[in-house]
């Protein structure tokens, strides 16, 4: 039986999306993991999607691939000058540019038909877990798996008697009033996945209301509300917002979409300054103020050339995470690539990529999750997807014309 090279990037997707429930399953069921397995699968997934994107050829694909090799030589540069090495900060800056190209050159898939497909799943877990959380945890013992492949510890999970991820119940109320229930993880085993599905879900919607005829739009619809209410995901909740909102202006935003990332950034750290946040608080507004407070320990010099040591140190500051793993020239070459084509696009790319630049930047405040694979793989291949598919729209509207 041969195995088509479709067949095999829609499952990229779906282990790329799901593989940490299975082996959290196998971790609470069957045999004790480490990081190691999570690496492996994790680089597997990248591997399996690099390879799918060799010597096949696509509008948008060389201009990624000669993105990537830029920001990989720059991320050497990082290396040598902070004499230190760290695999992840490699994967981290294949995964945008390759699951680019993955969705550019897939851009014949049926991608909405398998979102609906991860949304079911998604969504079946997600109220199970609500409804009994004790059968679920039993199956998927999400504490366990976290301690015994990310390094946590039992110190780090303040209630003691849950066996969900540490942010899985909240101090206080919940942000969403949802009976009397914990923030909801799914399959993504942590609360603020769900919320950047739940965005994704928001902002790939109005992308794809016309596909299939329709099909399928109010089943995504009930999902993204579910998944948002679920997660209880402040952030997420505020994103799809003002999306929504913005949505309607997009035409006029749409010049100023490459700047977004600074328009929400610098504000957020002046205001941050003003109001005497306090940066020892984990919360949103706390770790803006550790933002603040560790951009000014920083010298220039690691802004523009990176500090590998010093990177893994800022998870809960996604921008500077970013830019000291990377440099800020491969930050910026990124940023500028992904929303400076204002005018390649369609209707539908556009509106998703104003959802992203939103999603992205006020991600990027607070977290690197922007970067975890279980939702960067869909966001960015529906990039590539997008983007592809208009410009081949317009080269055969161009030639017939």
């Amino acid at each position: 039986m041969i195995v088509s090279k479709s067949s095999v990037a829609i499952a990229v997707i779906y282990i790329s999306v799901f593989y940490n429930t299975l082996l959290a399953f196998v971790n609470g069921n069957i045999f004790s993991l480490n990081n190691a397995v999570v690496v492996l699968c994790d680089a597997l997934c990248v591997a399996l999607a690099l390879a799918l994107i060799l010597f096949k050829k696509s509008l948008i694909g060389n201009q990624w691939m000669k993105i990537l090799l830029i920001c990989l030589a720059l991320h050497l540069v990082a290396c040598l000058v902070s004499l230190d090495f760290n695999v992840k900060f490699v994967r981290d800056i294949l995964i945008i540019p390759v699951f680019i190209i993955l969705g550019s050159v897939y851009c014949h898939l049926d991608l909405k038909r398998i979102v609906i497909g991860i949304s079911a799943v998604v969504l079946f877990m997600g109220v199970w877990e609500a409804v009994s959380v004790e059968s679920f945890t039993s199956m998927f013992n999400i504490k366990s798996y976290y301690i015994n492949t990310r390094g946590f510890s039992e110190e780090n999970f303040w209630n003691q008697d849950s066996n969900l991820f540490v942010s899985g119940t909240r101090p206080g109320d919940r942000f969403v009033p949802l009976f009397d229930i914990h923030r909801v993880s799914s399959t993504f085993l942590e609360p603020v996945s769900l919320g950047n599905f739940a965005v994704f879900l928001v902002i790939f919607i109005p992308a794809f209301w016309y596909e299939n005829n329709g099909k399928g739009n109010y089943f995504l619809v009930f999902s993204a509300i579910a998944t948002l209410a679920l997660s209880d995901g402040r952030l997420a909740i505020i994103t799809s917002i003002i999306f929504l909102l913005l949505m309607i202006f997009e035409k006029g935003i749409r010049p100023f979409r490459v700047y977004l990332l600074w328009i929400i950034f610098i504000p957020a750290i002046l205001l941050s300054l003003a109001l005497g946040w306090n940066p020892n608080v984990d919360n949103f507004t706390g770790r803006i103020a550790k933002t603040a407070y560790k951009l000014s320990e920083l010298n220039i010099f690691d802004l523009i050339l990176g500090n590998i040591t010093v990177a893994p140190r800022l998870f809960d500051s996604g921008v500077l995470y970013f830019v000291l793993s990377q440099s800020i020239i491969s930050v910026l070459i990124i940023w500028g690539a992904l929303f400076s084509n204002k005018n390649k696009g369609d209707r539908c790319f556009n509106y998703y990529v104003l959802g992203l630049g939103l999603y992205l930047a006020f991600s990027m405040l607070i977290s690197y999750s922007f970067l975890s694979i279980k939702t960067a793989a869909l966001f960015y291949f529906t990039y590539g997807y997008l983007l592809e598919r208009a410009l081949r729209k317009r080269y055969a509207n161009e030639q017939t014309a």
